[in-house]
């Protein structure tokens, strides 16, 4: 079977045709030929105008609930709200019962791969993320896990410190959701005066830059590889750029839900914007745009986070944290910095900025390739509803809205 997606722009970086106005012609999951005016013969039409065609997207960070959460998320739901989503590799968190921390629960995680769609967990530091004895990377490494985090979990200075040593030698990447929980503990939202005005105890930019200046003077000692999930600060991206300046091996990402609102828009308790970071000031905001405009953050992730509506229907201060959100990711940043960020750099961000962050293989468009790619129509809008929602997790402050942006996978 042959599919003809003609007259899209082409987005990718690593080919000759990146940017340019072609046609791509699909058979059976193969890209069989790119070129202009490319014959139609018997090939399903895709009307490719005012629509780019990317190389599927790359995540940074995903929390899928199976095993041990499977209320939350199994693999194959969170998979086709991934593929949804324009998502054709997943990185997931290790944050489950039993944790990421063996051969065997690499492989649980990645049985459901296909040459089409990759589920790439990312092992946790300590065995059984209780923050004492490192994991065997080398071991997790050859079993398909592409990292090492403590996802939310506190880390010590000693345990950081042999973690990044150990990076170093095993040529992997050690990823840091930056928060120092002892700075304000048990806080709800960001410190301002909207969390005053709520009664909620609020967390200042030193939750974030404590954790991101101790991390990167331990990077700067180790010389290991470094990663920073969900950065929300002007201080932390600011620290981040000065760090890259010193040629020190970092890169960082910000959740693709991060720049839809501020503190300020907390202020109807709704629970379903209850995230960790929390939504931040408007100059902080401003902060990250300028982060990803000038190459500072490298990368967008979903973090997505699924959760059963009984976490969520609370009053707001017993309320989990947490969005889920893999199926609009792009759709929802693409919304909110439209008339801010080029396009073409929020793709990129979804691509072969995420695929350098993971230190994974990029994607290629080229012919004899894998068909992994996305279509995204610039023009089209994506109506966010509970009966077309695909992930189990409906903790959503985006249901009965609009988002600019469409997205169409063209892959299996």
């Amino acid at each position: 079977m042959k599919t003809l997606i003609q007259n899209a722009k082409l987005f990718s970086p690593l080919s000759k045709h990146h940017l340019k106005i072609m046609d791509v012609e699909l058979t059976n999951g193969i890209i069989s030929a790119i070129g202009k005016n490319l014959p139609v013969g018997k090939s399903k039409i895709i009307a490719g105008k005012d629509h780019i065609l990317t190389v599927a997207f790359t995540d940074l960070r995903a929390n899928f609930g199976e095993p041990g959460f499977e209320q939350n998320e199994t693999l194959r739901s969170g998979i086709a709200a991934a593929k949804k989503g324009g998502f054709t590799r997943v990185c997931l968190m290790p944050s489950l019962m039993p944790v990421t921390d063996n051969q065997g629960a690499v492989q649980f995680l990645t049985k459901e791969n296909t040459p089409d769609f990759q589920l790439l967990p990312i092992g946790s530091l300590s065995k059984e993320m209780k923050g004492k004895q490192l994991t065997e990377f080398s071991e997790l490494q050859k079993a398909g896990a592409v990292g090492f985090t403590e996802d939310e979990h506190t880390v010590s200075t000693e345990l950081m410190m042999r973690a990044l040593e150990y990076s170093k030698q095993t040529n992997t990447r050690i990823f840091v959701a930056p928060n120092d929980y002892s700075v304000h503990p048990k806080a709800q939202m960001h410190e301002g005066k909207t969390s005053v005005k709520m009664g909620l105890k609020g967390a200042s930019e030193l939750s974030e830059t404590l954790r991101i200046q101790r991390d990167l003077a331990l990077l700067k000692y180790t010389g290991g590889s470094l990663h920073f999930y969900s950065i929300s600060t002007a201080k932390g991206v600011d620290m981040i750029r000065k760090a890259k300046k010193d040629d020190l091996q970092v890169t960082c990402s910000i959740a693709a839900h991060q720049l839809s609102f501020t503190h300020e828009d907390m202020i109807d308790y709704d629970s379903n914007k209850k995230t960790w970071p929390p939504f931040r000031s408007t100059a902080d905001r401003k902060a990250l745009i300028n982060g990803l405009i000038d190459g500072t953050i490298d990368a967008i992730e979903s973090q997505h986070t699924p959760l059963v509506i009984e976490n969520k229907e609370l009053e707001f201060e017993y309320a989990n944290f947490g969005i889920s959100g893999i199926e609009i990711s792009f759709q929802t940043i693409y919304s909110a910095v439209k008339n801010e960020v080029p396009i073409e750099t929020l793709i990129e961000k979804f691509t072969i900025g995420a695929e350098f962050s993971a230190n994974i293989p990029p994607i290629q468009m080229e012919i004899g390739e894998p068909a992994r790619l996305t279509l995204i129509s610039t023009k089209g809008i994506t109506k966010v509803s509970n009966n077309t929602w695909i992930s189990r997790g409906k903790n959503t402050p985006f249901f009965n809205t609009e988002l600019k942006g469409a997205i169409t996978p063209l892959f299996a």
